[in-house]
Formats: structure tokens, sequence, C-alpha cells
């Protein structure tokens, strides 16, 4: 609840205005979808009820931030005031996406609205977010010491910056697999390879090209399928 891009810190911040341009043909994207669908969504409320009830029943842990509020931008904090429900004694990271089987004029706008959310988080993660990671992999995941493929110490503490050296083995590992994702080029939403791309979603990225270049990103290189 609550998700949005980080807020440019500076002209310069190329990521955080290219997020939030996206961000933005996601929010039309998926209004105009749920404008055209609507009837059939609530019609079907009932899996979406499902679908956020297993997802609560997968999460995991929530992890408090004792730094919540020194952060500069915290839109993409999971905020402590956000409800996090207990699963086994344990609360959990997501919130609900809804809490009722059937749509009512009561509940309407609060549950698509939430559905939309995540439909716009989603789409977010598994396209501009992830490209922009991917692509980076030839220069943060060669390097071993720091990041295999996401950092597994707390590389804030003392005793984590000094370690034993990496087995040459896995090392080379690491780089020639942080090569390997970013030599695949496949699954672009633009060249849409595989034909099962809304053409809606590519013509509001057309139609915003421009805009991209000036922060020189090309959406021609935004993937939604990675690795496969």
């Amino acid at each position: 609840h609550g998700w949005s891009p980080r807020k440019p810190l500076h002209k310069e911040h190329r990521f955080a205005f290219i997020q939030q341009k996206y961000w933005d043909i996601l929010d039309q994207y998926v209004n105009e979808y749920f404008q055209k669908n609507e009837e059939g969504i609530i019609e079907n409320w009932i899996e979406v009820k499902r679908m956020s009830d297993e997802l609560i029943k997968r999460a995991v842990p929530f992890f408090e931030d004792k730094h919540e509020g020194l952060y500069t931008d915290s839109n993409e904090v999971n905020k402590t005031s956000s409800p996090h429900p207990e699963v086994n004694g344990v609360k959990v990271a997501l919130t609900p996406i809804t809490e009722d089987e059937v749509i009512t004029e009561a509940n309407k706008a609060e549950n698509l609205a939430n559905l939309k959310q995540m439909c716009k988080y989603l789409l977010m993660y598994t396209t501009v977010k992830h490209c922009w990671t991917n692509d980076l992999q030839n220069e943060i995941g060669g390097q071993p010491d720091f990041c295999s493929f996401g950092v597994d110490f707390n590389i804030l503490k003392p005793e984590n910056v000094a370690r034993d050296p990496i087995d040459p083995e896995i090392v080379a590992w690491l780089i020639r697999s942080s090569w390997f994702v970013v030599a695949q080029k496949w699954g672009y939403i633009m060249k849409d390879e595989a034909r099962d791309m809304n053409p809606r979603l590519k013509e509001l990225l057309e139609e915003n090209r421009e805009t991209f270049k000036k922060w020189d990103y090309d959406i021609d290189n935004i993937r939604n399928c990675i690795n496969t």
C-alpha cells in the first residue's frame, strides 16, 4: 500500500526520473484496463481474495526498520504504519489486497485501488526495475567480493568489510554468470518476440519515447522477460 518510485534528489538523478515517468505510464495503462474490464473483475472478485490470502500466507516476515524516519525519501520503504497481518504468530511484510469476498458500493473504491496498486507495483518490478539491475550485472555482478547477485552480508558492519578471499572457482562462476544474464537479448516489450504484449502498453511507451531519451534511456531496452 502506498508504494511509489523515489523522488529525484537532483537534476542528474536519471534512475528516479525514469522510474517516475514509467510509473505514470503504468498508472494510465492500468486505469484504462480497469475501465474496460471492471465488470469482469468485480464479478470474479473471489479470485482476487484467494490470491490475496495466498500471498499473505506465503509472505516473508516483516522487518521493522528503525531508521524509517531518517530516509530522504520513504516512497519505497515498507512502512511500519501499513497493516501487517500475522501468520502463525509472525508479522508478515505484505499487506492484504482485500479482506472482502464480494465487491459492494461501500468497499468498491478501496478494493479496486488496492488491486490497481498491486498491478502497477508488479509491472514496475518485473520490467524497468529488473532491467536496470540486470543490465548492470557486468559492472556490479563482476565484483564478487561486494556483490554476488545480491549482497549476502551486512556491508555496514566493520567485521564484514575484510573477509577471507572468495574461492577462485566461485569468482569465475559469478563473473561468467553475470556476463551470461546480460548477454541474453530476449523478452523486450517493444520488440515483443513472443507476441504476448498488450499493444496499449507499447503505444503508451512509444508516445513517450522522446521524454525517456532526454534521460538517455531507450525504451527498446525495457524487458518483460529476463533470463528465459
